[in-house]
């Protein structure tokens, strides 16, 4: 029986890796003293009381499931890769760490019957038996311009300097933080976290809140050329208006498409006199404007246009009858020149 659970959790396992694609919410790093134990907080959101739990042990391009928990509760600890205790709060024990055990990475995954779509990273870093060093120390002089700005569909930016880690060894230290700076995420976050490790394993974390937090502006219609508006009445037609479109630019989808009505260049049942324009970002946000038609032309009906082409041919054949008239007389004259005599 406990066999054929393990073959069905790692069959469902299999298709919500698959079909599912998440973003890691989370990273740690537990330093321990080798021989020693260690446990691995899952996170916060593993504190849901039902759902499927997995912890996967990671090294280079290869990952082996650790252990898992199963809605049912049953649970499973692969003691080939190392000794583990899977706890009911998400987190795992390891037992006896060694040098290899550092070596890899650790993560946990939360989900439910529609796959695993909360997950996060974890490290050890293992010390030598009688390791004694100072720990590094991360200096955070700007952590009050911490900044995020909603990026509408396209999720949150975080935006702030990096802190400054120094170490009396090593030195300036690189620094990890999350959410990074300047990358855009899913969500928001309240804390941003930073740690940085020194040669011998010892850390220094900091958590320091955002400070401000910014949504994107409505986007902006501009019309340069809003003082050239005209319509033109041609009859039983309709009324044709003429102008030139608008620009509408957004912060953060550049520029956007216009829509006016009544729209320029198309025949419409009748004459307006203003012009309205609006455009709407990703996030909903619009912009909108009104102008004035400032030229109004009409034009000559149609039937008035036959009558006067019509009376022009008509004089025009009259010109032409009376011309050749005037020369048949003349032409007279000249072979009959006693004919008046």
């Amino acid at each position: 029986m406990q066999m054929r659970y393990l073959v069905l959790f790692y069959v469902v396992c299999f298709l919500h890796h698959v079909v599912s694609l998440v973003q890691a919410q989370g990273f740690s790093t537990t330093v321990v003293k080798e021989g020693e134990d260690a446990i691995i907080e899952c996170g916060l959101q593993t504190k849901v009381a039902e759902g499927y739990l997995k912890w996967e042990a990671i090294t280079n391009d290869t990952t082996e499931v650790l252990a898992f928990h199963v809605r049912d509760g049953n649970t499973n600890c692969d003691d080939r890769i190392i000794n583990c205790t899977l706890y009911a709060n998400g987190s795992i024990q390891l037992e006896s760490v060694s040098k290899e055990d550092g070596a890899r990475y650790y993560r946990c995954l939360r989900g439910d019957d529609n796959g695993y779509n909360y997950f996060s990273d974890h490290r050890l870093l293992v010390l030598s038996k009688g390791q004694m060093s100072s720990s590094p120390s991360i200096e955070t002089p700007h952590r009050e311009s911490v900044s995020s700005y909603n990026m509408g569909k396209k999720g949150v930016l975080h935006g702030y300097n990096a802190p400054v880690c120094k170490d009396d060894v090593d030195g300036n230290l690189p620094v990890d933080c999350y959410p990074p700076s300047g990358i855009i995420v899913d969500r928001g976050y309240e804390t941003i976290q930073c740690n940085c490790t020194d040669s011998d394993g010892l850390m220094d974390s900091v958590i320091f809140p955002v400070s401000k937090k910014t949504t994107s502006s409505p986007p902006s219609i501009e019309t340069p050329h809003r003082e050239s508006v005209s319509s033109y009445n041609i009859g039983k037609e309709g009324v044709l208006h003429n102008y030139n479109a608008p620009v509408c630019e957004d912060d953060v989808d550049g520029n956007l498409p216009v829509v006016c009505y009544p729209p320029s260049g198309i025949i419409v049942d009748r004459g307006y006199e203003t012009i309205q324009c609006n455009c709407t970002d990703s996030d909903g946000l619009m912009d909108s404007v009104t102008f004035p038609v400032t030229s109004v032309t009409h034009w000559v009906p149609p039937g008035w246009k036959k009558a006067f082409i019509s009376l022009s041919v008509i004089s025009i054949i009259l010109v032409l009858i009376c011309l050749f008239m005037y020369m048949k007389r003349k032409k007279s004259k000249a072979y009959h020149p006693g004919f008046n005599v």
